[in-house]
């Protein structure tokens, strides 16, 4: 590859963006957004996604073996509702009446407190029993569930007139997030979207209706540094858009190794999804309308199979682990699960990376 061809390319593509000034002005309000969220944030938590938690799930173990002291404790708490609790705001399930991932692990209810009862194994004869508890709770903090969390210690304390024995723990509900959090995800995925799914199909197909990447292709530049230099400005552009949103919203994530990998990854999968639809597509307008196309579909996609309980045809789609990992990063909740989602969607970043290639070496001159 010829440097001087390189960055003359890459000059004309900054030039042609310069000259949009759309999406100027459209990356500008994403920031102004962006600052609107992390003024939010600092000062409120913000709702949870889909509203308040409102109701509280106590599960227990049907063969626990203590079950006849755990079944007169959850009594005890049913029937010592605050008074201002509404019907069915406080529920009582067996644990197998929760559904389960592909890994056998319950799911806790969305947008609710879940406190998972189990009794421990008694260490010697005549020991009183031990319990465990797990307060399961949505949103970025446990405070979501403070309310429901003092009741129960309250009316626990009462049942046994003493300090129980038991472990206490707190574990996020996976998944959930603060209305906030969220949004900003979705700004810095659409940061991508739009610079290497949308604008980089527009560009291209627009160079070829005018004849411009045919001229290109005549000129002393290879089909390789053409391709190259699309390659490195539309992601480049869409990691800058992305990160400085990012930024904006949650300084600290720009100190976060994972988050920088994630829009690394992101931005080449993205990069492979546009440039595949640019080479399919003949002119601009069905650019335009192949980008919002393939978001409908995708959209529509992850309801049906939601809908129709095939979890693992999602794990197929580059967006499902994209949109979790920026989350993850942005939340600042990054686990083992986020960097196993991490390395899933590299692999297809590749794979899209590569279809676009083989694609557009073939027909993307038409």
């Amino acid at each position: 590859m010829r440097w001087h061809i390189f960055t003359t390319l890459l000059h004309k593509e900054l030039l042609r963006h310069l000259a949009n000034r759309g999406g100027i002005v459209l990356a500008f309000l994403l920031a102004g957004i962006a600052l609107l969220l992390s003024l939010w944030k600092s000062g409120n938590q913000g709702p949870l996604l889909g509203g308040e938690v409102q109701r509280c799930y106590i599960v227990y173990e049907k063969d626990d073996p203590n079950r006849a002291e755990v079944k007169r404790w959850l009594t005890h708490l049913r029937e010592n509702q605050p008074a201002d609790w509404t019907e069915g705001q406080l529920r009582i399930r067996p644990i197998d009446q929760f559904p389960t991932d592909q890994f056998g692990r319950i799911i806790p209810a969305a947008n609710a407190g879940t406190f998972i009862v189990r009794s421990q194994a008694q260490q010697s004869e005549g020991q009183p029993p031990r319990y465990e508890v797990t307060f399961w709770y949505p949103g970025p903090n446990s405070t979501a569930v403070a309310s429901y969390e003092a009741w129960f210690w309250k009316e626990t304390r009462n049942h046994f007139q003493q300090q129980p024995y038991i472990d206490a723990k707190h574990e996020r509900l996976e998944g959930s997030a603060d209305l906030s959090s969220v949004l900003a995800m979705a700004l810095v995925f659409f940061g991508l979207f739009f610079s290497c799914v949308y604008l980089l199909p527009s560009m291209t197909c627009e160079e070829r209706e005018r004849g411009v990447l045919l001229a290109q292709a005549l000129s002393p530049a290879s089909p390789l540094e053409i391709l190259a230099a699309k390659f490195f400005f539309y992601p480049l552009a869409g990691m800058l858009l992305s990160v400085v949103l990012g930024g904006i919203y949650r300084p600290a994530v720009l100190l976060l190794p994972f988050f920088w990998c994630a829009i690394f990854v992101g931005a080449i999968g993205s990069m492979g999804i546009g440039m595949t639809i640019a080479t399919l597509a003949r002119t601009q307008r069905l650019a335009s309308v192949g980008a919002m196309c393939y978001l409908l579909i995708l959209a529509l996609f992850m309801v049906t199979i939601q809908l129709n309980s095939i979890p693992i045809l999602a794990e197929l789609v580059l967006e499902t682990h994209t949109t979790k990992i920026f989350h993850a990063a942005l939340s600042g909740v990054v686990t083992g699960e986020s960097w196993l989602r991490l390395v899933a969607a590299g692999f297809l970043s590749v794979g899209w990376a590569i279809l676009a290639t083989v694609l557009f070496r073939r027909r993307g001159w038409q």
